[in-house]
């Protein structure tokens, strides 16, 4: 999920550790210092989308077939949060998104979250 604040976007630095965690412990090396700096140095909450997509496009120079599985499997539950608890308990990807659509109405007042 990202957030806008003017004309920028941002994305919670949970989830780019998370997805930097997940590609590591795949032996995918990650780069933290040089691609989200943000991140590092100002310990923030909320990162620059921009610094989060090199962070993925970085995993992503990786060319294994299952990479996205592979991602998802190593994914650390607790930095995930709730994105990562409604994946791996749903049966199907389309069941994580129906609870994770009634999920947003109760854990973010800020942002309307809508299955089309």
């Amino acid at each position: 999920m990202t957030l806008a604040h003017g004309d920028r976007e941002f994305i919670y630095a949970r989830a780019t550790f998370a997805l930097a965690s997940a590609a590591r412990t795949l032996g995918i090396r990650v780069d933290l210092d040089a691609l989200a700096p943000t991140l590092l140095h100002d310990r923030a909450l909320l990162l620059p989308i921009e610094e989060h997509l090199a962070v993925a496009r970085a995993i992503f120079e990786d060319r294994r077939e299952t990479l996205g599985i592979d991602l998802a499997q190593a994914m650390p539950l607790e930095l995930a949060g709730l994105w990562s608890f409604l994946l791996r308990s749903s049966n199907t990807f389309g069941d994580m998104l129906r609870r994770a659509e009634r999920y947003m109405r109760v854990v973010n007042r800020h942002r309307e979250f809508g299955l089309e």
